[in-house]
């Protein structure tokens, strides 16, 4: 896949999208303005090194991701993996200590 302005724009906004933040929270978070973050997620407009760098370290996923390159292969399991980490980051550490139980529990019964 060719990395374009347009194919950045695009894991931009479903990154954000995953994140739970609006195009204009995501602006006011990388000082930049609503209608330049528009530009950005259509295509229309390149981003800086700084804002990306930026932007990946508040939508907790890697470089790699947001700008398209996929180094640790494609399928189903990592999909899903990448949409569970962002939900961990705002949870209580008691409901983290649930999940985590949760999981061991599924896993357990599983084999």
């Amino acid at each position: 896949m060719e990395i374009t302005n347009k194919s950045i724009g695009l894991n931009i906004q479903k990154w954000r999208k995953n994140a739970g933040l609006t195009q204009e929270e995501l602006a006011e978070l990388i000082d930049l303005s609503a209608a330049h973050m528009t530009a950005i997620e259509n295509g229309y407009s390149g981003i800086s090194l700084q804002k990306i760098i930026e932007v990946s370290r508040i939508l907790h996923v890697s470089l790699d991701k947001l700008i398209g390159l996929n180094f640790t292969g494609s399928g189903e399991k990592a999909a899903v993996i990448e949409q569970i980490i962002p939900l961990l980051h705002d949870c209580s550490e008691s409901q983290l200590a649930l999940l985590l139980d949760i999981i061991k529990a599924v896993k357990k019964n599983s084999m």
